[in-house]
């Protein structure tokens, strides 16, 4: 897992990374992949840093970042828009989208998706991993 992820001008961070973790706690613990979590240190842009990574082979990203195996899959995500409203008696509703792109350093190919989401601000990220463990694995 990389990041923080990217954002656009729709979008907003709550706490710079805080996607990233959430969506590497979440993949770990609903047992879909094992994860590892970098977060690119201080407010620059992520592109390039996303870039020379995909330049690396599995092997050297194992090195560059002290990994026990090397990486079979990297999630680069974006927050393409978000809103926060707060709804009495239900708590903040959060209407999100995201692009995650499940990067194979070993193929050099992506899988890219668009989720979206609408519910209470906790409860996003578990269901898009919920949706994404449906669609994918039959799970």
């Amino acid at each position: 897992m990389f990041g923080p992820f990217a954002k656009t001008r729709e979008a907003f961070y709550i706490c710079r990374g805080e996607k990233a973790s959430s969506f590497a706690e979440q993949l770990a613990d609903k047992g879909f992949f094992r994860t590892d979590l970098t977060i690119l240190p201080g407010f620059k842009d992520t592109s390039e840093a996303v870039s020379q990574l995909k330049a690396k082979s599995s092997v050297d990203i194992q090195k560059d970042f002290g990994l026990s195996e090397a990486p079979e899959l990297i999630l680069f995500g974006t927050i393409l828009r978000r809103s926060m409203n707060i709804a009495p008696t239900r708590g903040i509703i959060q209407d999100v989208a995201y692009r995650l792109e499940f990067y194979n350093p070993t193929t050099r190919a992506s899988t890219i998706i668009n989720v979206k989401s609408k519910q209470n601000y906790q409860d996003c990220i578990p269901n898009i991993i919920d949706t994404i463990m449906e669609k994918t694995a039959g799970i």
